[in-house]
């Protein structure tokens, strides 16, 4: 398992593992596997998670902040 020391993380971690058991009851073994096939990266403000044309394939999970998903359809951006 990826050990971080950051408050910031062991909050997000403990938030993520509660989140996931809500919906499908892992244990801390399943969900230290499960985080060893994560990874974790800041976006700064009004970057995008990703670029037009990508697909997102990922599952995001904010920890800090807000991020809107949309498309554009024509010059219209529909959320």
């Amino acid at each position: 398992m990826k050990r971080f020391s950051s408050p910031v993380f062991e909050s997000a971690r403990q938030n993520l593992f509660q989140y996931m058991n809500a919906y499908c009851g892992l244990t801390m073994e399943e969900f230290g596997k499960l985080l060893d096939h994560c990874s974790f990266r800041t976006i700064e403000k009004k970057e995008f998670l990703i670029k037009p044309g990508e697909v997102d394939v990922y599952f995001n999970y904010i920890i800090e902040g807000v991020a809107r998903k949309f498309i554009r359809v024509g010059n219209k951006e529909i959320t």
